[in-house]
Order: structure tokens, then C-alpha cells, then sequence
């Protein structure tokens, strides 16, 4: 693939007015503003003149427009990009890209450099490339074209144009000789990859550093893939900074405000130690630490994969395979594949470098069926494996197969629901269909059949699916192993005959209460201001930011709404920094760090209200289900989940204003700078200043805590009761200014506020605020303000509106069905009520039941229909393990869970990532194009060598990728990933049985 740094070949400029009578097409004019623009062109392009202005300080960004247009009569046409460019220009290049309604892309490249400045130009693309045939990407459908952008050529120069339109030409007799020049160019290229293969096949070496193959498995009754595993990844750890002669600290990076020694300063992001090393100065890590003693620093090593990469010029090539047997006389010469397909991914990134440790799948398609019972030498006579053959018994009831998907979870005995799924991509041959199968098996432990059932196409090879975006996000068939009417405990293989077998599905009473306490253990390994550590944990880490080790939180005038006021700031850490006093917040320890970051936002409290529901359903479950926490918490009389709730709690309760206000939450100057652990970080910390908002989730949170102290704790219960109605006075009679901040608006807060302290006090005035704001049945709600109706639904007798208690109670289901029907319009069964919630990582789309929302759970407490409990179970089992990725979402959970968070805590210290971290996942750029473009630094600069077919290509419910610091993919949050994941797994185990 090329990159956006491609020099340019062949490009030509022309007056513009000197095309006037060329017949033409025009695709585009830019005389009105785009709809997005990402990167550093977000903002930025402005109609101007009749044109669109674009004047950026680099050309990592791009604007675009969505459209529909049918260039299908221009295909073999050349489109010009016209355009001026201004004087104070720099970028070499630009590019243009079009997007059809199937998501393939194609880039058009025009250099800018030698052009006249101040004048009209209208230029050519690279190669003179036609709209058929694009020197980058895929070709397209061309009579559903559904997006246009303009693109920088991704380097640090200054971009300074005016565009005014592209249009679509006919050839002139030099773009027609630039074509065939291109034409030749590529002949020639493969000429020389035919020569490098025969050289290849000569040279191939091995040695203990080449590519290991890690199995081999059938995943048809004619296909066999062979899994090579490339790389050894080395993890590096923090250690106390020694300096050595000729030491040299290189800080680069923006300004960010900093305390070094105790003293606030301003200083780079990143502190990077340069040593000597044979001779040579280079960079061999980053600098951290020093926040109370200036001294006190430590030394990050950059980490590193080593080993050879795998032989990719023979990989491919039917002839570096022979398939042999002495059991199959179809085998008994040694065949050759009939055909050899690919698909490639990373398992981990060295950081900061750029090595990976990845993953190749090689399908060899045989001239004909495997044997049952047979053995088959697979001897890789042209590839750089340390194994020149290794062997293979063919045994489908033994041996997993990579297209068989199962819940690593596992169900509950009376759970409604249990299935399984059976699909296959093939990388560069892309979908499979299975035909001929037709039935499946469970094999218990002793491999006998225990359940036959039918096997079922949920979904064709060119299917759609009736989510968003309309398309089959799996681009191959999928089929339905469903097994939902078998209940005996035990340990069972899914097996598709001629295929293989699953990992073990396990049925028992416990498997969702086990799930459950690793999601629980995610909210410990995060908590904020405590020490971690055995016995309670594995997971060690130093008590962090707590007053009594000197470190300070300052107190902003700014708050949480105020900050996130893009048109006075360019993002939060502005705000926050710009209202900073010397005024300290002394009880600011405690709460959760947030994924990557180490901030605590009140939003944070909407997963301790999940956790304070789970205890106010199922009591007795609660009360009896023992999780990780220190001595001091588990000994002591209050169940543990409730214990776990007042850790998120307890920071807001500490610092209450006296007026009554909550701040929006603890935070730093900046993301963290390199080499940083919450325990090294040594950024400005602030507090926010109360907010509006945030005290109407505190309110929420604390109101329901109150009511459920009552039984263990009575004074403590009365504390929180006189904090939450302090918090929501505040915000009853403030205005602070900004917007919503934490998740929700006002309103909504205000809604779920008014619900809990109904349900505290029975006094009126809350029924009054819940009524204002009440909007089930009414408009479309917000997820998080299901807490509020569902609360309000359960009142007591006497207290609230009989008739709106059944009103909101029918919403609830009717939202319930709107969520059994867009689970049932996708073939793995990802659900949601919400119909075009886009599928991205954030949303949790492919990690999180119920994508953030609770509405099955509650919907079937009220009812107790097992339809909604089937539903829930459904909703779960694409993140517990059954997708084509065959692994779980969360760390700690299954038989291949992410190894790779983004996680500074336990990858700076040279630890696994602890159980319990809910990823964000993978997402569908369709559905969300500005989305997609944010993350184009990933495509462009860290998957095109590893990454095969390209990594914009893979169907979303396998492009997952375990990459560390991929936020967008590897990241997580308290309040969006890990609090709906253990309140849906901890409502599955705590449930009644049906």
C-alpha cells in the first residue's frame, strides 16, 4: 500500500480556464461547508470567495462532503482537482478520496509544488489515474460515489490552498501516456516479484529466530490453515533513573503544565533519555517521575520485538506447500495447495517503536476432502518457519477450528438462550460458505455426542444486516449453532463434523457469578489512592495521588460544562488549566482512574449506580457474593459490591462544597506524558468546580446508596442522605454556564436525581422535578435516563403517580422489543434500543452488551418475560468470546482475552494487564465516517506492514486488533465499558431461576 508520503510521479497543471470546452463531469464544487473535518484541518476550511480556504498548520487532517453521485459514464475520465494556492503554502501534495456506499475507497495525489501561487491551476493526479482505475485503493462503484474528501499529505508542512471544484475529464494524449508509462511500471514490478520468489525459494533460512508455526487445523473439509506466529515481544518496566556518562535528556513535545519538586512549571510532554550505546548516541527510553522530589525519577526502556519476519514474497505461492500422507492415498505423492490465501494481524505493539508481534493465517484450499483419522505432513519448503513440515491428524471432534465461535463465559443451566456460530474469512479470498453442513454436535468431555441439532444460515455471502450501516459487517455467511434447549452442567465442545471443535462451553451455575467478579475486579485494579497488591490481588501498585505522599490537587474556577465549551476552549485541558488557583483540595484521593488517563469524572458514578441497582434487586446475592477487595472492606459488615460503590463515591462526598456542588471530577493538565504510570505521573492535577451536571449524578448515586446504607450502615446512611440533597439544591439553583458534561444533560440528571430521592424521602418536590423532566413515552431518551424511570416504575405503594408508574413501565418494554428486534437483525446478535447508533468503539458496539444500555434487564425484572432474558444473554455473548475473533472483550475473561489495554499501570511496570477492563473494540467506519478518519494516523502509519489484506478492509466484527495504545480500539472507561459489562454479567448471575 502507499503512503500519503508517496512522491508524486506524473502529475501536470494547467491554466483552469484553458479546460473550459473539455467535455467533462463535475464531481464536486467546493462552494459551500464541508460536514466534518478531522485532525489538524478540524475547523479549519471556510467558503471563501467561491471556494473552500483551507490554512492549516500541517497536512495531518482532511474535510469532507457526503453526496450521491453516478460517475459511471466517467470511469475512464481523469479528475482535476482545481484549485489557488496561497503563497504562504508548503505542503507538497494533496489528495482527494472518493467512497462508494460499499465502503471501498480510492485516492487521487496532486502535487502542489512548482504550481504558480495566487493563480487558478487545475491539476492533474499521479499517473494521470482515471476514476476506474485510482492509484490508490480499490475501484469503485461508481454510480453510488457516497463521499468526497480532501486529504493532506500527512507531514509538517504548512497547508495553504483555496479549492474550487473537481471534475472529471477526458484523457488528453499525455494523460493517455502517463496511464501506459504507469501500466508498464506495474508489469515490470511483478515481473520482479515472480524473480524474487524463485530467488526466495533458494535462499529460504531458518534459525531459533524465525516465525514459529503455532498449529495446524482444518477450518472446511478440503481447507487446512496453518497459524505462524511472528515476533517475540520483550515488555520493559519502570526503574529507578541511573544516570550514566554522557546521559542527555531531550524534552520534545508541547508545553504542559507540570509540578517537578513540588513547584509547578511548564515543561514538554515527553522527557526522552538519549545514552551511548556501541559508541552511538541514541534514544533508549523516556524519563518519568520527580512530582514531590525533583530527584526522584524514573527511566522507561523503549521495548522491543525481536526475531525475523516472516518470507511474505513466497508465502502465497502454491509451491512452497507440499500436503502429504501415509494414511490418504490421495495425499500419498504429496500434493500441492490448489490455491493459498492470507489474512494477517498484530497481537502487540513494542512502544514507542513500531515493531509488532503478528499473527499470519495461511489457508491451503486442497484438491480434495481430508480423511477422518488420517495423518498429514504439511512441509513448508519455501517459508522461513524454525519447522520445515510439521504434522496434522485430522480429528474434527478434537481439534478446535478457528471457524467455530462460542461464549467463553458460558451459560447458566436455565439460561433461554445458548449458541453458537459457525464463519469463516479468508483474509484475501474473503467470505466462505459452508455448504453440505447441515448438522452440528455438544461433545462432552469423553468426546461422546450428548445434543445434535440443525445448523442454520442466519446470514448469506452478500446478506445484509438491519443495523447501521446496511451491510453484511462480517462480509461472509454466517450459521447459527443453537443449542438454547440443552440444560446439563458440564463442560461441553461445540463440533461442526468434517470442521473441528470449539473451545469448551462451559453450562454451570456459576459461570456468569465468575465473569462477574473479574468485571468487578477491573473497578479495584483501577481504584485511585490505595495500595494494590497480594493478598487481595495479584495486580501491585503503589498508593497514588494520595495528599499524605505530598501530592496536591488544585482547585479550578472552571467547570466540568464550562470546559467542554469548544467555542471558548480547543479542548478541556485548556479550560481546566485557564481557571487553575493555589488553592488546594486536600481530600481529593479515591475514585477510579479512567482507562489510559488517571482522571476521576463524576460520570464515573453512573457505574456505582449500576452496582447500587444489582444490590437493590437481588439483595440476598449480593450480600453473599465475596469479591477482591482490601482486609479492612471484606471483613466488615456491608456487602461487598456496596463497598465497591462508596470507593467511587467517597471522592465526591470528601470534597463537597460547603454551598453543596460536586465537582465534574479530579484531572490532569494534559494525557499522560510518556514513560508515566499513575504513580510516576507528574502532571498539574486540578479539581473542577462544581458543576450543575455533575451534581445531579452525585445526587443520583449518593440518593440510592443512602437508601440502601439504611440496613447496614444507619449513620452512614444518613450522611449520604443529607449530601445528596445538599448536591441536588445546588443544582437546583445554579447555572454554571456550560453544557453536559459527564454523559447526560441536565435534564436527565435532573430526572434520575428527582427518581432516587423519591425514593429516598417520599417527599413531593421530587416528584414534582421528576415530573418536569419526565420524558418516557414522550421522545427518544437517553440510556442513562433509564435509571430514573425504572426507579420511579418501582415506587413503593402511595408514593408517585400510579398512572405514570405503568406509563413509564410500558416504555420500558416497548424500548425492550425495539432492542430484541435490532438484536435480531444482526447476525451475532449485538443489541441495542437505539436503531442508528453508530458502531463504534466508544458505544462499545462489539464489547459491551447491550451497547451501554440496560433496558433488557430492567425490562425483564419488571416483567419477568423470558424473552428479554433471552435477549440479555444474547446481548452478552459476542463480547464473552462468540465472534470470529474467537476471544472475550475483557481482560482476565475467557481463553484468549486482550493482553494489551491501553493500560499505563501495568505496562509500564512490566505486568499483565489486570482482570476486569472492558475494551472499547473494534468499529464500523461506515457508520461513522468522521470517526473512521480520526484514527487514519493507525492505517497510515502502524498497520500497512503487518496488517493483511489492508487493515481498512476487515469486516468490523474481526477487526479487532490487540494494539497498545490504539485508543479507539484498546481503550476503555469506567462509566462506558466496564460499568454496563459487570452490571449485565452481575444481573445474569444474580437473576431467579426461570
Amino acid at each position: 500500500m502507499k503512503l500519503y508520503c508517496i512522491a508524486v510521479l506524473a502529475v501536470a497543471a494547467v491554466p483552469h480556464q484553458a479546460l473550459a470546452s473539455t467535455e467533462g463531469q463535475t464531481v464536486l464544487e467546493f462552494n459551500r461547508s464541508p460536514l466534518f473535518g478531522y485532525g489538524s484541518w478540524e475547523g479549519v476550511p471556510e467558503v471563501k470567495d467561491g471556494g473552500l480556504a483551507v490554512s492549516a498548520p500541517n497536512g495531518k487532517g482532511g474535510t469532507g462532503y457526503n453526496l450521491n453521485l453516478d460517475l459511471s459514464t466517467s470511469k475512464n475520465r481523469t479528475p482535476l482537482l482545481h484549485l489557488e494556492i496561497g503563497s504562504g503554502n508548503e505542503a507538497r501534495a494533496v489528495k482527494v478520496l472518493l467512497q462508494d456506499s460499499k465502503g471501498k475507497k480510492a485516492a487521487f495525489v496532486y502535487e502542489l509544488t512548482g504550481q504558480e501561487l495566487g493563480q487558478p491551476v487545475s491539476l492533474v493526479p499521479q499517473d494521470g489515474a482515471s476514476l476506474a482505475d485510482p492509484a490508490e485503493g480499490e475501484p469503485l462503484l461508481l454510480t453510488e460515489v457516497k463521499q468526497v474528501q480532501v486529504l493532506g499529505n500527512w507531514r509538517d508542512e504548512r497547508i495553504e490552498v483555496r479549492l474550487s471544484s473537481v471534475s472529471a475529464v477526458d484523457p488528453t494524449p499525455e494523460i493517455l501516456a502517463s496511464r501506459a508509462e504507469r501500466a508498464e511500471r506495474i508489469r515490470l514490478a511483478q515481473a520482479e516479484v515472480e524473480k524474487e520468489k524463485r530467488v526466495a525459494r533458494g535462499e529460504i533460512l531458518r534459525s531459533e529466530e524465525s516465525p514459529t508455526v503455532e498449529r495446524v487445523y482444518a477450518v472446511d473439509r478440503n481447507i487446512l490453515a496453518v497459524s505462524i506466529r511472528e515476533g517475540v515481544f520483550h515488555q520493559q518496566k519502570l526503574v529507578p533513573y541511573q544516570p550514566e556518562p554522557g546521559d542527555q535528556i531531550l524534552r520534545e513535545g508541547f508545553d504542559v503544565e507540570v509540578v517537578q519538586g513540588g513547584s509547578r512549571r511548564t515543561a514538554p510532554t515527553s522527557r526522552i533519555l538519549q545514552r551511548k550505546v556501541n559508541g552511538r548516541l541514541q534514544s533508549v527510553g523516556f524519563i518519568a517521575g520527580g512530582r514531590v522530589d525533583a530527584e526522584d525519577l524514573y527511566f522507561f526502556p523503549n521495548e522491543t520485538v525481536s526475531g525475523d519476519p516472516l518470507e511474505l514474497r513466497t508465502v502465497s505461492d502454491p509451491e512452497t506447500y507440499v500436503i502429504s500422507s501415509a494414511d490418504d492415498a490421495g495425499f500419498g505423492e504429496g500434493v500441492r495447495p490448489v490455491a493459498v490465501h492470507r489474512k494477517s494481524k498484530p497481537l502487540n505493539r513494542a512502544y514507542p517503536n513500531n515493531e509488532q508481534v503478528v499473527r499470519h493465517i495461511i489457508y491451503l484450499e486442497l484438491p480434495s476432502e481430508l480423511r477422518q483419522d488420517a495423518t498429514y505432513q504439511v512441509t513448508l519448503k519455501y517459508l522461513n518457519t524454525r519447522e520445515e513440515a510439521v504434522d496434522y491428524t485430522h480429528s474434527p471432534r478434537a481439534v478446535r477450528s478457528e471457524a467455530i465461535h462460542t461464549s467463553h463465559v458460558g451459560y447458566r443451566p436455565d439460561d433461554p438462550y445458548k449458541r453458537a456460530f459457525l464463519s469463516l474469512w479468508m483474509g484475501d479470498k474473503r467470505g466462505h460458505v459452508y455448504d453440505g453442513v447441515q448438522r452440528f454436535e455438544l461433545l462432552d468431555d469423553q468426546g461422546e455426542t450428548v445434543f445434535k441439532g440443525d445448523v442454520e444460515r442466519v446470514l448469506a455471502l452478500d446478506g445484509v444486516e438491519a443495523v447501521r450501516p446496511k451491510k453484511n459487517l462480517s462480509q461472509t455467511a454466517v450459521y447459527a449453532l443453537d443449542f438454547s434447549g440443552f440444560n446439563k452442567p458440564g463442560s461441553y465442545f461445540v463440533h461442526v463434523p468434517g470442521v473441528g471443535v470449539s473451545y469448551p462451553v462451559i453450562i454451570r451455575e456459576d459461570t456468569w457469578l465468575n465473569s462477574f467478579r473479574q468485571s468487578m475486579h477491573g473497578f479495584l485494579a483501577q481504584r485511585n489512592g490505595i495500595e494494590l497488591g497480594p493478598p487481595f490481588t495479584d495486580f501491585v501498585r503503589p498508593r497514588t495521588f494520595h495528599p499524605d505522599d505530598g501530592v496536591k490537587i488544585y482547585q479550578s474556577t472552571t467547570s466540568g460544562g464550562e470546559a467542554h465549551v469548544k467555542t471558548k476552549y480547543k479542548d478541556w485541558f485548556e479550560g481546566l488549566v485557564d481557571g487553575v488557583t493555589d488553592e488546594v483540595v486536600p481530600e481529593a484521593w479515591g475514585g477510579y482512574n479512567d482507562a489510559g488517563d488517571f482522571d476521576r469524572a463524576a460520570n464515573h458514578l453512573w457505574a456505582s449506580y449500576l452496582h447500587l441497582e444489582l444490590l437493590d434487586l437481588f439483595p440476598d446475592f449480593c450480600e453473599q457474593t465475596k469479591l477482591a477487595l482490601p482486609e479492612a472492606e471484606a471483613n466488615d459488615d456491608l456487602p461487598d459490591i456496596l463497598n465497591e460503590a462508596l470507593w467511587g463515591l467517597g471522592v465526591f462526598y470528601r470534597t463537597q462544597a460547603e454551598n453543596g456542588g460536586i465537582t465534574a471530577g479530579i484531572e490532569s493538565s494534559k494525557h499522560p506524558r510518556k514513560g508515566e504510570d499513575s504513580v510516576r505521573d507528574s502532571l498539574l492535577l486540578m479539581a473542577y468546580a462544581p458543576s450543575r451536571e455533575s451534581s445531579y449524578v452525585y445526587a443520583a448515586t449518593a440518593a440510592r446508596a443512602a437508601r440502601l446504607l439504611k440496613k447496614y450502615d444507619a449513620d452512614l446512611s444518613t450522611q449520604y442522605s443529607e449530601s445528596a440533597k445538599r448536591a441536588f439544591e445546588f443544582a437546583e439553583t445554579t447555572d454554571d454556564g456550560g453544557k453536559g458534561y459527564g454523559g447526560v444533560s441536565d435534564k436527565e440528571g435532573r430526572n434520575v436525581a428527582a427518581a432516587e430521592l423519591l425514593m429516598l424521602t417520599g417527599d413531593p418536590k421530587y416528584d414534582r422535578a421528576f415530573q418536569e423532566t419526565n420524558e418516557w413515552g414522550v421522545a427518544p431518551h437517553v440510556i442513562d435516563a433509564q435509571g430514573g424511570g425504572f426507579t420511579y416504575a418501582r415506587l413503593p405503594n402511595g408514593v408517585g403517580d400510579t398512572r405514570l408508574k405503568r406509563k413509564i413501565a410500558a416504555a420500558i418494554e416497548k424500548q425492550a422489543d425495539a432492542a430484541l428486534k435490532y438484536g435480531g437483525g444482526n447476525a451475532f446478535g449485538l443489541t441495542t434500543e437505539i436503531a442508528d447508533l453508530p458502531l463504534i468503539g466508544p458505544v462499545g458496539s462489539f464489547t459491551v452488551p447491550g451497547m451501554n444500555s440496560q433496558i433488557l434487564p430492567r425490562a425483564h425484572y419488571l416483567t419477568g418475560k423470558t424473552k428479554y432474558l433471552a435477549g440479555i444473554v444474547r446481548s452478552a455473548n459476542f463480547s464473552a468470546g462468540a465472534n470470529p475473533d474467537n476471544r472475550s472483550m475483557t481482560t482476565g475473561v475467557g481463553y484468549d482475552p486482550p493482553i494489551a489495554p491501553l493500560h499505563f499501570d501495568s505496562r509500564f511496570t512490566g505486568q499483565p494487564a489486570p482482570a476486569g477492563l472492558t475494551m472499547y473494540g473494534s468499529y464500523e467506519p461506515e457508520s461513522l465516517p468522521n470517526f473512521a478518519e480520526s484514527n487514519e494516523w493507525v492505517h497510515v502509519w502502524m498497520l500497512p506492514k503487518t496488517m493483511y489484506p489492508p487493515s481498512r478492509t476487515w469486516p468490523s466484527t474481526e477487526f479487532y486488533v490487540d494494539f497498545f495504545l490504539w485508543p479507539l480500539m484498546n481503550e476503555f472507561t469506567i462509566r462506558q465499558n466496564m460499568g454496563p459489562t459487570s452490571y449485565v454479567w452481575g444481573y445474569l448471575a444474580a437473576r431467579e431461576s426461570q
